[in-house]
């Protein structure tokens, strides 16, 4: 379906029951009226060999009840060779505090348990495909794990690359993310949202190979939305004012929340009638369903 491999373990009139995420994709939303391509045993494949970077012309005939695609009606379609097959796969069943649908406001309430489980692409290449949710299998030799942080554009919700930080995991199956772990200083403005993804890695001599998908976890930026480049006024008589430009200042809500400014210097004027002002501020609140 799209990008994912799944395993169908039933049909009935209506439905069809499937495995989620099997071999080297992960699970992913689908947009209604998505085709489901079945692959079976009267499926052909190649034996010719490609080199990566290599692209290939392509053409699925696909069979129905009223026969084969002919070939000439194929449309064609061009695949990249990306060294796939000696890719790790990537890891299973990623979790956050134990569920697999996570609250975005989880690293607001205290510190967040991430676990996943291994895979081994060595030994997943039989008739029985593993279903992303299954335990552990493996784990594949070399292979260690990435915790790569994104920020989330908050115009049009798509991942900003490269990663705003990557945190070396080991080969542990588990990490516990606090609001330290998440670069927030460095985040763009108006970022309300970033992401965390789980992405395994293999060194085979000079070259390293990561996963072809991973999945990710969605999470509201520590302690509220970051707000940039404010300027503040102050007063000094009748028309006087100094500015002070790129404050970062950030508002959250609950038990641990702080308004914090830095690289912002105030001063304030002695006498009777010494006022300091601010004007032009803007407040954004971020509210959790």
């Amino acid at each position: 379906m799209g990008d994912e491999l799944v395993r169908i373990d039933g049909v009935s009139a209506t439905t069809l029951t499937v495995g989620r995420g099997c071999l080297d994709t992960v699970p992913q939303a689908h947009p209604a009226g998505t085709p489901v391509i079945c692959w079976q045993l009267l499926a052909n494949a190649s034996e010719t060999r490609f080199a990566a970077g290599e692209t290939v012309a392509v053409r699925m005939l696909p069979e129905t009840g009223f026969g084969t695609l002919p070939l000439s009606q194929a449309p064609e379609d061009q695949v990249t060779l990306a060294s796939r097959a000696i890719r790790p796969l990537p890891p299973g069943d990623l979790r956050g505090n134990g569920a697999w649908s996570v609250n975005p406001n989880l690293l607001n309430l205290g510190p967040v348990l991430l676990t996943w489980a291994h895979r081994d692409r060595l030994t997943q290449t039989s008739a029985v495909f593993d279903a992303y949710d299954a335990g552990d299998i493996g784990p594949e030799p070399s292979v260690t794990y990435a915790l790569e942080i994104r920020w989330v554009d908050p115009d049009t919700d798509t991942v900003v690359e490269p990663p705003a930080a990557v945190i070396d995991a080991g080969a542990a199956t588990s990490f516990t993310l606090t609001k330290e772990d998440v670069p927030i200083l460095a985040a763009p403005s108006g970022t309300k949202h970033f992401e965390v993804r789980v992405q395994a890695r293999r060194v085979a001599g000079s070259a390293t190979y990561e996963a072809r998908a991973a999945r990710a976890i969605r999470l509201f930026m520590p302690d509220g939305i970051k707000v940039a480049e404010a300027g503040l006024w102050t007063e000094f008589g009748a028309e006087a004012r100094l500015t002070v430009p790129e404050s970062v200042i950030f508002l959250g809500l609950g038990a641990d929340a702080r308004l914090t400014a830095a690289r912002v210097d105030l001063f304030t004027e002695q006498g009777g009638e010494t006022r300091l002002t601010a004007a032009m501020s803007e407040l954004y609140i971020e509210v959790i369903p």
